[in-house]
């Protein structure tokens, strides 16, 4: 601790010479699967006029324009024959759906129309490519969208190695809706990859080193993305962990008038020295026996220079089960609580029913599984 002053000097004294010497510039390469970013668009934001159109089956026709970049006139427009359950799109942007081939719903539901694995890109074929689901409902226009594409990289930051990934929200841009992916290397491959998503900020705390970040368009249409980080100097103290078992840990709060994140991984429990600030969100994601448990805590955590704070969250884990009558039946609620009463996410089972068993002091008075439905 009586080193800090001298480091945080030094860093202020050689701060160009460092940040020209300490500087990552990540290009990133897309890749057509393996992410997964939904969300919900309305299409009435933008009016579409076709020039000309196909014989359509049945009266209920969905028109609008699916997101696409960020400059005018990319936006890709289209047209749901409902009847046919044919979803017509305008990927050359002639508004001319009578030369556009129509894609034909894979889902047997009457009430959605639902599109898998779409390639959407620019006019002639320029402009960064995207791979998504789409979901038409009977209830209203609005359309669900599930990016699956996205661009990923090698990086190294201080500690840090692992895999890094960027999926857009199809709007060309760095935005809050978009993920940043940041995934060890020594984690095994496969599982759901939003685990180890980042919420975007320009000040990221990684591998023990605090980073100004930013998204830049890449060179090639494979590579449209580029990642940099520049190390940036900051104003520390420490956080001590009270809890275990914790494979990361993310606190989202403000360092002065910045957005700050820091992410932990495998922190232990300190103490750990990071950005002064009051971080006002937790999660924290823990490893069970084959799958993981997250949480999510708000409250304020203030780490001041020179002082250490002191930060409940993760294990050991506390099971309780509450029983509730209402007239005849009887409804059971399920919590997994850490050592800071943040209640853990349960992953869905896709084992056999669940067993009850009801217990008055040490009498066992009866048991029994339930059955679906």
């Amino acid at each position: 601790m009586k080193a800090a002053p001298i480091r945080l000097l030094l860093c202020f004294l050689l701060g160009a010479a460092l940040q020209g010497a300490c500087g990552e510039d990540i290009p990133m390469g897309w890749r057509e699967s393996g992410f997964s970013l939904s969300f919900y668009h309305d299409p009435s934001t933008q009016e579409v006029l076709f020039k000309k159109e196909p014989d359509y089956q049945g009266e209920r026709v969905l028109r609008g324009a699916l997101p696409y970049g960020a400059k005018p006139g990319q936006p890709v427009a289209y047209a749901l024959d409902w009847a046919r359950k044919a979803l017509f799109l305008d990927l050359n942007r002639n508004l001319d759906l009578a030369d556009d081939v129509p894609i034909i719903a894979d889902n047997k539901d009457g009430s959605t129309r639902g599109f898998t694995r779409v390639f959407l890109e620019g006019p002639a074929g320029e402009g960064p490519r995207y791979v998504v689901n789409l979901t038409f409902y009977t209830y209203t226009d609005r359309v669900r969208i599930e990016v699956q594409s996205g661009w990923t990289g090698e990086l190294t930051v201080g500690s840090w190695a692992g895999r890094v990934a960027f999926v857009d929200d199809l709007n060309g841009q760095w935005s809050q809706r978009d993920q940043l992916l940041l995934k060890p290397a020594d984690v095994e491959p496969g599982g759901a990859t939003d685990l180890w998503a980042v919420p975007l900020a320009p000040c990221l705390f990684l591998g023990g080193r605090q980073n100004q970040v930013a998204l830049e368009p890449g060179d090639t249409r494979d590579a449209a993305w580029r990642l940099k980080l520049e190390e940036k100097p900051a104003a520390s103290g420490m956080i001590h962990l009270r809890g275990d078992r914790i494979e990361r840990l993310l606190l989202e709060g403000k360092s002065g008038e910045d957005t700050q994140v820091v992410v932990l991984d495998r922190p232990g429990e300190g103490p750990l020295e990071i950005p002064t600030g009051t971080y006002t969100k937790q999660t924290v994601m823990l490893r069970a026996a084959t799958n993981w448990l997250t949480a999510t805590r708000y409250a304020p955590v203030a780490v001041q220079y020179g002082r250490t704070a002191d930060l409940a969250i993760g294990a050991p884990l506390n099971g309780t089960a509450e029983a509730r009558r209402y007239g005849a039946r009887l409804y059971l609620t399920q919590a997994v609580k850490g050592r800071g009463g943040e209640t853990y996410t349960l992953p869905s089972s896709r084992g056999g029913p669940p067993k009850v068993e009801i217990w008055k002091g040490d009498r066992h008075l009866a048991s029994g599984q339930f059955e679906y439905g």
